[in-house]
């Protein structure tokens, strides 16, 4: 890194299963939750069994096309 330039550190969060399914809604009050994620504007920290608990609820409740778009983005 070059003298005199920092590197903003994204502040890390861990987000309930049950908000973030909530937030991939465009309507949903939370939704800025999702849209600053897709923006890289925090870190989502997640455990292996967390990764599963979203896969499982988003295909149940959004389908397997909105995993795969999550994924992808």
């Amino acid at each position: 890194m070059a003298k005199g330039t920092s590197k903003k550190k994204n502040i890390k969060y861990v987000v309930d299963t049950n908000i973030f399914v909530i937030s991939i809604s465009s309507r949903s009050p939370y939704h800025s939750i999702y849209t600053e994620l897709i923006k890289g504007n925090f870190d989502l920290l997640v455990s292996n069994e967390i990764l599963l608990e979203y896969e499982e609820i988003i295909i149940t409740k959004y389908g397997k096309k909105q995993l795969i778009f999550f994924l992808v983005c």
